[in-house]
């Protein structure tokens, strides 16, 4: 099988990978490199590691089971249904309204005219249709092989600025005695790779594609996670030794205004590979923004309507478009109100999944134990618990600071 033809029946993992290489890929990693050089590597390397078994879940249970993972959800009790719809119904506008001021700032700087809100607006409004009209996930698999190139274009601009700057210049900075360092890495925790909401979502493509594909077995399912999966995490680090290499050594300050930031972003390649590859770069980087939110307000949507399908079926509002008007118009009530400082909502989404994480996570233990898929593996089977304590140690630590403070 050739590679294009191998890439082509891929799809869960593929439309993960779009959802996740956004927010916490191209603001948050490169924040991480910018501000604190080096020093924040471990924590990606090490949120991806604990969170891997509950992401990997969603696939193992709805391939063997055959059902979502919300309807895992509705065999522990209806109150974890509630618990996750309250944290969905909670944050999927701000969220959304996260993305698409990314996303619309990226335009700006691409295109060169108009203004980041109508932008970030125009883009919302599209997007949200083409999900209303079934489009999106063609779209997002054509997206695909931008993606790629983004990726292949940053790992070529980390090279050259490894080969022509003074690395051992870079001296990091991250304290764990101030505050503000430690705010920052609980978001950066939070979305890396992405939040554990992400699960659902998966569950929902993965049922999708077995609906078109009879063949997609566990095997296949898993392979085509694990490339999702472990891809991102590459490109987290790519992006993060980016904005060490050239930001950090140039005091580079990000701003936290989306059109600011995305001109920034894309300086970070244009100053190390070259004038010639912003018209390379910033559509791919566009691209890359568009096909997380396609997915985000799929997922969001796909998420309330199937909870409230299932706890409160005789309401109006179980139906996926519904919410795709519902979390689309409040996310543009909260842009032209002029709430778009992009740095701090990003900061506190991430923070919220940061604090919810080891909430789903020990939902998610519990939906595949009582299904009795559980891993055979006990490599696997002992991350997990491993993964649990530590999101939760690290939750309860920053409800402590808050605390206190």
């Amino acid at each position: 099988m050739s590679f294009f033809r191998f890439l082509h029946h891929l799809g869960p993992g593929l439309l993960y990978a779009g959802a996740a290489i956004g927010v916490s890929h191209l603001v948050q990693s490169t924040r991480a490199g910018v501000n604190y050089g080096f020093d924040l590597i471990w924590v990606i390397l090490l949120a991806n590691l604990i969170k891997y078994p509950f992401f990997e879940i969603a696939t193992r249970y709805t391939i063997q089971s055959n059902k979502n993972l919300l309807s895992g959800y509705q065999d522990l009790g209806r109150w974890s249904l509630f618990l996750v719809g309250f944290i969905t119904l909670s944050t999927g506008a701000i969220v959304l309204t996260a993305i698409s001021l990314v996303t619309g700032g990226l335009a700006t700087a691409f295109l060169g005219f108009g203004t980041s809100i109508s932008w970030s607006i125009s883009l919302l409004v599209g997007a949200s249709l083409l999900v209303l009209i079934g489009k999106h996930t063609s779209v997002a698999n054509g997206i695909k092989w931008i993606v790629i190139l983004l990726s292949a274009l940053t790992f070529i601009a980390v090279l050259w600025a490894a080969n022509q700057l003074d690395i051992t210049a870079i001296q990091g900075n991250f304290s764990f005695q101030k505050n503000t360092d430690i705010l920052f890495l609980v978001a950066l925790i939070g979305w890396m790779p992405a939040p554990l909401d992400i699960s659902f979502w998966t569950s929902f493509w993965v049922k999708d594609k077995m609906k078109t594909d009879s063949n997609f077995s566990l095997k296949k399912g898993l392979i085509d996670f694990h490339l999702g999966y472990w891809g991102t995490t590459f490109l987290a680090v790519l992006f993060l030794l980016l904005g060490a290499f050239i930001g950090f050594q140039n005091n580079v300050s990000l701003s936290t205004k989306a059109g600011e930031f995305s001109v920034q972003l894309i300086e970070l390649y244009t100053n190390s590979l070259g004038s010639w590859t912003f018209w390379i770069i910033a559509p791919a980087a566009f691209a890359a923004m568009v096909s997380t939110l396609l997915t985000v307000i799929d997922g969001y949507s796909k998420t309330a309507a199937g909870i409230l399908e299932i706890s409160v079926p005789r309401l109006k509002l179980n139906s996926a478009p519904t919410w795709i008007y519902i979390f689309s118009i409040i996310s543009i009530i909260i842009m032209l109100f002029g709430v778009t400082n992009m740095g701090h909502m990003v900061d506190f989404i991430t923070s919220v999944s940061f604090v919810t994480a080891p909430i789903l996570g020990a939902l998610n233990l519990l939906v595949l134990k009582r299904s009795g898929f559980w891993w055979k593996n006990k490599v696997t089977s002992t991350l997990s618990i491993i993964g649990l304590i530590c999101l939760t140690l690290f939750s309860l630590y920053f409800m402590h600071i808050q605390w206190i403070n």
